[in-house]
């Protein structure tokens, strides 16, 4: 499970009401959005529980331009336009906010979060040398905890 971002005080955590002031206000929105998380899953992940493959997932501002000017109307599957931005601004938002904290991720966690979700195992397939995503998080590692090389 990922730490959490609210506070730990349990005053200080009622300063967020994620339900009463976001979820509340926007049910039929973030139904939408859901349902493009649901979609691009089958389409990019065909066969796999759902989680946001951020390897396939870079170009947050650009792609949410592109759904910005087309907004009002349906994407080619059916999908509105408007809740594929907003999908990609709550994405390139959870991005720069995971940026800025200093939680470092553990070796499963980074994987769940890039799109790995497979390398996430008791039995880990991923630690052996020379393999792609181990050095993808090895280079992780370094970023956040500020090592040199």
């Amino acid at each position: 499970m990922r730490a959490s971002t609210l506070p730990e005080s349990s005053e200080d955590r009622k300063r967020f009401p994620v339900a009463s002031g976001v979820l509340d206000y926007f049910p039929d929105a973030l139904v939408a959005v859901a349902e493009v998380s649901q979609r691009a899953n089958d389409q990019h992940n065909p066969g796999q529980p759902l989680h946001w493959n951020r390897a396939k997932s870079t170009d947050e501002a650009d792609t949410m331009i592109r759904h910005f000017l087309q907004r009002g109307s349906l994407d080619v599957d059916g999908l509105r336009h408007t809740a594929k931005m907003a999908w990609r601004a709550l994405a390139l938002l959870q991005k720069e906010i995971e940026a800025e904290s200093q939680v470092v991720l553990t070796h499963d966690e980074w994987c769940v979060r890039e799109g790995y979700p497979g390398h996430a195992l008791p039995y880990d397939p991923c630690m052996t040398k020379g393999c792609t995503i181990e050095m993808g998080y090895q280079t992780y590692l370094k970023q956040a905890t500020g090592a040199s090389e």
